[in-house]
């Protein structure tokens, strides 16, 4: 049984809460993916046990030293901005996932996996077959019989799938194993000299754990890498991709991007962390893209105790459906609220309650990595709209979008890209 929930006092009421934090039964689906890795371990006790080892990580300081790889993967993503310019229209999801997989990858686990030089093709793309095939399997009760499911077509793909992405996995993680044993045990974490201490990547911190205490396994690891690896390019390729769809149907928007970036950024070279800090206008931008298209537009939470929402009382053993996607048009927190319109997110937010913007949930059990993200998408769209025009060629209307765990445009986003700049 279900029960949805789609209004601010709901979801405010809910996600406050430090009970009811599990997952439901859908999501032991991508156990075999993802076992108990944080975005979908099901045992509250587990889950904040990993969350407490894994905040370290995303320290800001830390999330700083990311800054020069954004840069240069961005720098790449130019290169193919520069052999797309003005042909007739280039599917920027094509683009952009790449480039996204290479940041997650390289900040994560500090190994190149160069997906937009196209290489490692064999695990970019069973990463991105295992998506789809997931949801095909949640939607249809038949297969979410593990035996069922395996003697498919769609399951024994799925499985070769698997053997591709973990082999891949596990590689990176026993070579950086070796490596740190080799250096004594002596990661990063230990060196306080900014200047002398290495990018410190996410399996680092899992690896040093498991060093010193083998509680945590590597079989652990291989579950956490995964699941940031999967989360962490999928939703923020889906918000580039929108973000540069919206840009570019509305030139008075982008005359404003352009006017702000062009103030800010004096050079081409690298974009710090202090340049997007002097760039309100485009973090408003990626907030209004964030609330008209949520990567992850439902939240799902099974429910143990009952809980009071409202004038209801959601009883135990139901799962609750948080419709992210329909808050964020409800008129009385966002007037006229199918405009795209980034002054909303100007002016201290004009006021709204901190719970009626959500893309990255809330509460106890939010995104770990949303000012990672936040701070790619700034200096991805920095750096590509400071030399470049975008124009969308089909009007918002006419994308049909598909669930594939994260929600995407079906036939992906055609856009125009001109130089800003001429030769």
């Amino acid at each position: 049984m279900y029960y949805v929930c789609t209004y601010l006092l709901n979801f405010k009421d809910f996600l406050k809460c430090n009970v009811n934090i599990e997952k439901p039964y859908e999501y032991q689906l991508l156990y075999d993916w993802l076992g108990k890795g944080l975005l979908i371990n099901d045992c509250s006790d587990l889950w904040r046990e990993r969350r407490k080892l894994l905040t370290p990580a995303f320290h800001y300081k830390i999330l700083d030293e990311f800054v020069p790889i954004f840069n240069e993967k961005t720098d790449i993503l130019l290169d193919r901005l520069r052999e797309s310019a003005d042909k007739e229209s280039v599917n920027i999801c094509d683009l952009v996932f790449p480039a996204a997989l290479d940041i997650i990858t390289e900040t994560s686990t500090g190994f190149k996996i160069n997906a937009q030089q196209k290489e490692n093709l064999d695990y970019i793309q069973a990463v991105q077959d295992m998506g789809r095939i997931l949801v095909n399997r949640v939607i249809n009760p038949l297969l979410h019989s593990k035996w069922i499911f395996s003697m498919t077509k769609m399951g024994q793909q799925f499985k070769h799938n698997l053997n591709v992405s973990q082999t891949l996995t596990r590689r990176v993680i026993d070579e950086r194993k070796r490596y740190l044993m080799q250096n004594k045990g002596n990661t990063d974490l230990e060196t306080k000299d900014s200047k002398t201490r290495k990018r410190l990547a996410f399996l680092d911190l899992l690896l040093d754990h498991h060093l010193r205490d083998n509680t945590l396994s590597l079989e652990d690891i291989r579950e956490e890498v995964d699941t940031f690896i999967f989360a962490g390019h999928d939703t923020t390729a889906i918000c580039l991709s929108w973000t540069y769809h919206f840009i570019g149907l509305y030139p008075e928007i982008q005359r404003k991007l352009h006017q702000e970036l062009d103030s800010v950024l004096t050079t081409d070279c690298m974009v710090t962390i202090d340049d997007i800090k002097r760039m309100p206008y485009l973090e408003a931008v990626i907030k209004e893209s964030l609330r008209l298209r949520p990567p992850v537009p439902v939240i799902l939470r099974a429910i143990k105790q009952d809980i009071q929402l409202g004038q209801y009382v959601v009883p135990r053993g139901v799962t609750l459906g948080l419709m992210i996607d329909v808050m964020h048009l409800d008129p009385d927190i966002y007037p006229d609220p199918l405009t795209f319109n980034p002054e909303r997110f100007l002016a201290a937010g004009e006021g709204r309650d901190a719970f009626s913007f959500v893309p990255f949930s809330a509460g106890v059990r939010n995104c770990i990595g949303q000012k990672f993200a936040l701070n790619e998408l700034k200096i991805v769209l920095a750096k590509t709209l400071r030399l470049y025009h975008f124009q969308s060629l089909e009007p918002r209307d006419s994308l049909i979008e598909y669930n594939a765990i994260v929600k995407k445009p079906k036939n992906g986003i055609r856009i125009k890209v001109s130089p800003r700049y001429k030769a």
